[in-house]
């Protein structure tokens, strides 16, 4: 049985890896390879739209989120500016555009 990994690529440039550990512990040998191909250890990755860190901090991934929400406000600021819509049609358009991207 065992672990199965499969390499991406000839050189695995998609596959990576992360190190997650509660104890600060100097790890001598950073590499590894598999079938001759080295992986690269990374320090942040994506994962399911969540961005996690070998630290363990989320400071990271509240910016990005930050930034999203204001992006998504930002594509929509004409309508929120337009007096032609009603106040409660934009509640609706914040609570259904916005905030999901932000949460």
């Amino acid at each position: 049985m065992g672990l199965k990994i499969r390499v991406v690529g000839r050189c695995g440039y998609k596959t990576k890896y992360m190190r997650h550990s509660r104890v600060q512990t100097e790890v001598k040998n950073k590499e590894i390879e598999i079938e001759g191909m080295k992986i690269e250890e990374v320090n942040s990755a994506k994962y399911l739209g969540t961005t996690m860190n070998a630290d363990n901090l989320i400071e990271e991934e509240i910016n990005e989120r930050i930034a999203a929400g204001n992006r998504s406000f930002f594509a929509n600021k004409k309508i929120f500016q337009s007096k032609l819509i009603t106040r409660k049609t934009k509640e609706r358009l914040y609570h259904t555009v916005i905030r999901p991207v932000v949460v």
